[in-house]
């Protein structure tokens, strides 16, 4: 089978690679969308503020994508991307086994997007912290030098704190300088485990978030296929047999509801053609104006030096 695993049996279990190109999907959009922010900011201030908070504008518009997907296609914007789905295991009581369900649950949604959104935000924002203030090496200082340090902290956002809270930024400021890499190297070790684990067939977790939450990741079949289509129009059609009667109002819901489900429908095509047309746009503008410049004359070439007659060297 394409990209199969070393030992997998399951013909349904995705490989490493489609698992892993799935999760490499999502990582580059954040960087794409801060791009974009970048650019328009130097371009025009105006879009500072989007380049200031373009953590919470991505992780916003991923929470209301990964919402979407989870609520209608039973998995993640980026596994849908690659036809894969999300299976819940229920544990028996009677037989004590783990049997797989189909469809996820409110709960199920809510600690998917917790872990889907809110974990990667989370760790996104202490690796800046650690990256801002890691710089202050106070490992071979004494405490009073730590102070000194906090002290410049709230001198440069120019905070004025009283002594109590000094105290306690210090206590924060020691934890997160000392603790962070002890936690980033577990966090990204646990992730390593899995992934070998996953890859050599002996969990079918590829990471510890799918392990907590007991679900799997499954590829669609053609069945599967018709039947999540065949389950996603009947509910449409419930949804629009409210708005029959042909009134100006129904006529305007109907259309955003349509527009509604367009966009997130189509999101994994129409995402990255913005980014291709806005890189694209930006090129042949900055191509055109270095054409436009104006041409200035190449200056002559300077003339020969003439050296005085006093500056030679007298011959014997």
């Amino acid at each position: 089978m394409f990209l199969a695993n070393f030992n997998s049996t399951d013909p349904q279990k995705p490989s490493f690679f489609e698992m892993f190109a799935q999760q490499q999907l999502t990582s580059t959009m954040k960087p794409a969308l801060k791009y974009v922010f970048s650019v328009l900011s130097i371009r025009n201030r105006r879009w500072e503020w989007a380049e200031k908070y373009n953590d919470e504008i991505f992780h916003s518009i991923q929470y209301l994508v990964e919402r979407y997907y989870l609520k209608n296609y039973e998995g993640s914007f980026a596994e849908n991307f690659y036809n894969l789905r999300r299976v819940p295991e229920v544990l028996e009581k009677t037989t004590e086994q783990i049997t797989p369900k189909t469809g996820l649950n409110s709960s199920q949604i809510r600690s998917s997007l917790f872990f889907l959104v809110i974990v990667p935000y989370l760790k996104s924002k202490l690796d800046k912290l650690y990256q801002k203030y890691s710089h202050h090496n106070y490992f071979n200082q004494n405490n009073s030098s730590v102070d000194s340090i906090v002290g410049e902290l709230y001198i440069e956002n120019e905070i004025e704190q009283p002594k109590e809270k000094i105290s306690w930024k210090l206590f924060i400021f020691k934890l997160l300088v000392t603790g962070y890499p002890f936690f980033h190297g577990f966090y990204e070790s646990l992730r390593f485990i899995y992934q070998i684990l996953y890859m050599h067939d002996y969990i079918n977790y590829y990471n510890w978030f799918l392990h907590f939450q007991r679900i799997d990741v499954k590829r669609f079949s053609l069945r599967d296929l018709m039947t999540q289509q065949q389950k996603l129009q009947a509910k449409r059609e419930r949804l629009f047999s409210r708005f029959q009667k042909k009134t100006i109002i129904n006529l305007i819901i109907k259309f955003f509801i349509h527009m509604y489900h367009f966009t997130f429908d189509y999101s994994p095509f129409i995402l990255p053609l913005l980014i291709f047309l806005f890189r694209f746009t930006e090129w042949w503008y900055s191509e055109h104006a270095e054409l436009s410049q104006p041409q200035l004359p190449i200056p002559p070439p300077p003339s020969e030096p003439r050296l005085s007659v006093d500056s030679l060297p007298e011959r014997n």
